[in-house]
């Protein structure tokens, strides 16, 4: 059922003017009387303003006539300002009835906190935009802030005298659910902004459609427009002891429809101590829906137990659309032999042995949480995952030809992506120091890395060995950057950076944002590339700001190939971004971008594509302008 608040326009039956029927007075006009409604939720979680308008809220209605011949003569009442009295009715309001010539009614009814309050008889239907916002402090259950924040709408169109009319309100914005358990040490929250929300949009604009049908979602949302105010906003704090029916709390709050990704929830203790929940990416909340979160705070940080998106009075369950589980947490300083991951985790302390993690296909999310691995330790993912940092983690391993951290088992109908993100405090640490070996591997052309966010510091001296992408006889896939500061350095002779070497076959590099330091240290090597015998697609900045480093190989580009194989670009494009690019060895290497020289032997570069206005503001590190290869 769609979210709606019902308001039944009760209208009276008569036959002739001198009828005695109720709703009818003697002059034979019929009375529309308003009563309300919301359609009841079976769960019996907290539901404010979920089964009645709150008590004193206004609604503001506009009545037209249905049949009327032009515009300008459609209009009976204007923003006719009724007070709700929390008994399905209301206490205050003018008195309405219906055309004298029996036409038919369009009935329009709007409530919210806005900006202007709309004036009974003078304000006009708002089809130009009614500005509106919620309140930022939210922070008590069935509060004010909260119902006079509750954006509504409803529309009946043609509805006749003889009629019981049921004008159904609906809910415009978003309503976000928060219930909170407390762990361990973490036993009292601060008595005053104990849970706070950042960097949230609170107004915007509401274009109200006359013609509109609100039970389509997309419609609804057409007729909002978020605004520019952004600031935190104070929730509740109610702890729930559990998460069982008989003992959950829900904290309530309306927020305005936006993009979610990144905002962080914070909670502080009574000691000043805070701890936070990021938002995960490509989180939005849309209009007529509830968002609902389990998180428990407990020594080790903050943990979602799940999530679920429903209709905001729908009946809603534990496992609605979106539902994450994170009910595991690791010390991995007790761990002692190698580690099988089935669900979603936390893993964080200090180990103090060596040992293999392998993340199964079931897994969606893992959270490195100040997690730092011993000696020769790796990870192998085998599904897709969003690799979430805090704090500060490592690992690092000295084997040859082994990955310290891999996503693998991807396939052409079942494509595996390793998503790392974080804040630019959250840092991760990886070290390779083995031949032939990868910083974070992609072990086959269906297994892709994708950074969005985090610290990362990616280390491999290790000859043919590469920081992030692929290294040895095999494939690797796709390497994305969105976000984040990465700084990656190879030091091993014939290795890349970013990129792929040592006869392994690449798919795409595409850098769009963040800030990419990518370094080699010694010759035969690319810092973003093919480093010696290798291939990779197409190489496509767009954006961000990218240093790229090498020796006597182009720093972005195609390194050197030999007699019995080829190395492969298929071209680079460079649109945007801030880029410096440098080999520093003149004598072997012409070409900061491209290929090391013109017609060298054994490379294959495809077509470089930098338009002149960015070609211009490429440089080397000595401040002179890139020298980039061009096809005669």
């Amino acid at each position: 059922m769609n979210t709606r608040l019902f308001l039944l326009a009760a209208t009276a039956l008569t036959l002739a003017a001198c009828s005695s029927d109720e709703g009818a007075d003697s002059s034979g006009l019929v009375e529309i009387r308003l009563t309300s409604t919301i359609e009841a939720q079976t769960r019996a979680a907290v539901n404010t303003q979920g089964s009645t308008l709150a008590e004193y809220e206004k609604v503001y209605v506009w009545v037209d006539d249905a049949e009327a011949s032009t515009d300008a003569d459609a209009t009976l009442y204007k923003a006719v300002t009724l007070t709700a009295n929390n008994h399905n009715g209301f206490d205050e309001g003018t008195t309405m009835y219906f055309p004298t010539t029996g036409h038919s009614v369009n009935l329009y009814g709007l409530h919210g906190n806005f900006t202007e309050t709309p004036t009974e008889s003078s304000t006009d239907f708002p089809t130009g935009g009614i500005a509106f916002s919620v309140v930022t402090t939210q922070n008590e259950i069935g509060s004010t802030a909260y119902t006079n924040s509750d954006l509504l709408y409803a529309i009946e169109l043609e509805e006749a005298p003889q009629s019981y009319t049921s004008l159904c309100f609906y809910h415009m914005l978003s309503k976000l659910e928060l219930a909170i358990k407390l762990e361990g040490d973490m036993t009292v929250l601060a008595s005053e902004n104990a849970v706070t929300l950042g960097d949230v949009i609170t107004d915007g604009t509401f274009t109200p459609d006359k013609t509109t049908d609100p039970d389509l979602t997309y419609e609804r949302a057409d007729m909002l427009t978020a605004g520019t105010t952004t600031t935190t906003m104070n929730l509740g704090s109610v702890v729930s002891t559990d998460f069982t029916d008989a003992n959950i709390e829900y904290n309530e709050a309306v927020i305005v429809p936006q993009d979610m990704s990144g905002k962080v929830l914070t909670f502080t203790l009574a000691n000043g101590a805070k701890a936070t929940y990021t938002i995960p990416d490509n989180t939005t909340f849309e209009c007529g829906k509830k968002y609902r979160y389990h998180l428990t705070l407990s020594p080790t940080g903050v943990t979602l137990d799940s999530s679920t998106i429903s209709e905001w009075n729908a009946n809603t369950t534990d496992s609605g659309t979106g539902s994450i589980t994170m009910t595991n947490a690791i010390d991995i300083s007790k761990v002692t032999e190698d580690l099988t991951i089935t669900r979603n985790t936390i893993l964080y302390g200090t180990a103090t042995t060596a040992f293999d993690v392998t993340v199964e296909e079931s897994v969606s999310e893992l959270v490195l949480k100040d997690a730092n691995f011993y000696g020769t330790s790796t990870m192998t993912i085998n599904s897709t995952l969003t690799m979430r940092l805090m704090g500060e983690s490592s690992i690092s391993t000295g084997a040859s030809t082994k990955p310290a951290i891999t996503i693998t088992g991807g396939t052409a109908d079942d494509e595996h992506t390793l998503t790392i993100t974080g804040s630019d405090t959250d840092k991760l640490t990886v070290t390779t120091t083995g031949s032939s070996s990868t910083c974070i591997n992609s072990a086959n052309a269906y297994s892709h890395i994708n950074i969005t966010g985090g610290y990362i510091t990616a280390n491999a001296s290790g000859n043919y060995s590469c920081c992030i992408g692929g290294s040895g006889n095999g494939e690797s896939g796709n390497i994305t950057i969105s976000g984040g500061i990465i700084d990656a350095t190879a030091s091993g002779t014939r290795g890349a950076a970013i990129g792929t070497t040592n006869r392994n076959s690449g798919k795409n590099i595409t850098i769009s944002g963040g800030t990419v330091t990518a370094t080699v240290t010694i010759s035969h090597a690319v810092a973003i590339g093919v480093g010696n015998q290798g291939s990779i697609g197409l190489i496509t900045i767009s954006g961000g700001t990218v240093i790229a480093t090498a020796v006597n190989h182009p720093a972005i580009g195609c390194g050197r190939g030999a007699y019995n194989y080829t190395s492969v670009c298929e071209g680079i494009t460079i649109t945007g971004g801030t880029i410096t690019a440098t080999s520093t060895n003149y004598n072997d290497c012409k070409y900061d971008i491209g290929i090391m020289y013109a017609n060298i032997l054994y490379v294959e570069c495809g077509p470089i594509t930098i338009p002149d206005d960015i070609r211009s503001t490429i440089y080397r590190n000595d401040g002179d302008p890139a020298r980039i290869y061009t096809y005669d």
